[in-house]
């Protein structure tokens, strides 16, 4: 949580992945899950949560102007 009260955290998707959500933009949304193509990098490059998410527990996290 953020200090303007927004949230930013993981979920568990129903296919068996994990995914990102965040309401830094004002409304709840996901920004990326498990297997999404990373915006802005080379055709291929997929997001993965599951070892960020073993290694770093507190991520994600959510700055004041609402990026994730």
């Amino acid at each position: 949580m953020n200090n303007n009260g927004h949230v930013a955290f993981y979920g568990g998707l129903t296919n068996g992945t994990v995914g990102l959500w965040s309401e830094g933009s004002g409304s709840l949304s996901l920004v990326a899950r498990d297997g999404m193509q990373v915006v802005g990098a080379p055709e291929g490059v997929h997001h993965s949560f599951g070892i960020l998410r073993d290694f770093f527990p507190d991520l994600p996290s959510l700055n004041d102007a609402g990026q994730v």
